[in-house]
This record gives structure tokens, sequence and C-alpha cells, in this order.
């Protein structure tokens, strides 16, 4: 096998900096499937189980979830969640940081 450089060699590989593991679930929504210890996610009072329903004022869908991941690898952003928890909707804010 032979590696060469490509066009995205020289940029840096970031990691996730929020703490959140998204997925789509079988109704069609992006759930909080986990959670990692002292991350901004866990400061901003996300919790597993909890239904992401907009970022930004921003409704957000599963198609959405490519870009978001994206986004949720810049350091130090802010980002504006609502989720649904037992039938309520509530807004938190989480800022980014490097967890590895």
């Amino acid at each position: 096998m032979l590696l060469t450089p490509n066009q995205a060699f020289a940029k840096p590989f970031e990691w996730d900096m929020s703490g959140l593991w998204i997925q789509p679930d079988d109704k069609g929504a992006l759930r909080i499937e986990s959670i990692v210890e002292n991350s901004p996610a866990r400061t901003a009072g996300l919790a597993v189980g909890d239904i992401l329903t907009r970022v930004n004022g921003r409704a957000v869908t599963p198609g959405d979830l490519a870009a978001l991941r994206e986004k949720l690898r810049v350091p130090a952003a802010t980002f504006e969640m609502a989720v649904l928890r037992d039938g309520r909707t509530i807004r938190l804010t989480l800022m980014t940081m490097r967890l590895v």
C-alpha cells in the first residue's frame, strides 16, 4: 500500500468538542445517546435521551447531523440548543472545548 498526501493533508483533524454522541432515532429525530463526563455537554445540562430540536434557533433533522458534527469540532463555539425532555422543551447553551 502506498499512502500519499491529499488536499486535506495539511488540515488538522479535530475531534468532537461537545462530549455528545447524537444519533437519529426510529422516529426521525436526533437523540442524544451518550455524554462524556466532564464535557461541555454535561456542563450545559444535556442528558442522555434528550431529543435535539433546535440549534442556534434553527430546527434540526437527521439530515443535519453531519454538518452539526462538523460544527461541534470547532473550539470555543457557542450553541443555543433546544431539546425535548419528558414532553418539555428545555433551552441550554453549550460552549465547545478540546477534550483530547
